[in-house]
């Protein structure tokens, strides 16, 4: 019976041994998870920021656009307009007006 205990002790030693080793590596990984984490939510905030400045170039950036094509509309329309344009340039000129609509 002695015999017996000893072997159940060793086999419970060896467990809690591999326990113990298990234990520590995971203790490790967690450690270099929790040394990382300060970087990485630096890293997401700044991401954060840029996603936020992009956007609000892209607004700015489409604002510009259509004032530009409002200013495009403008002197498309007075050159139409003008005295001595050629019926065939205005329906070339219309022509490509349409083809440059159709393409957006």
């Amino acid at each position: 019976e002695l015999k017996r205990a000893l072997e159940q002790l060793a086999a419970h030693s060896k467990a809690f041994d591999a326990a113990k080793k298990s234990l520590k590596r995971k203790q490790q990984l967690l450690d270099g998870v929790k040394s990382a984490m300060p970087q990485l939510e630096m890293q997401l905030t700044d991401a954060h920021h840029q996603a936020l400045a992009h956007k609000a170039e892209l607004k700015r950036l489409t604002g510009t656009l259509e004032e530009l094509k409002q200013e495009v509309d403008i002197f498309m329309h007075q050159y139409l307009t003008s005295e001595g344009v050629e019926k065939s340039k205005k329906e070339e000129l219309q022509q490509l007006l349409d083809q440059e609509k159709a393409l957006e």
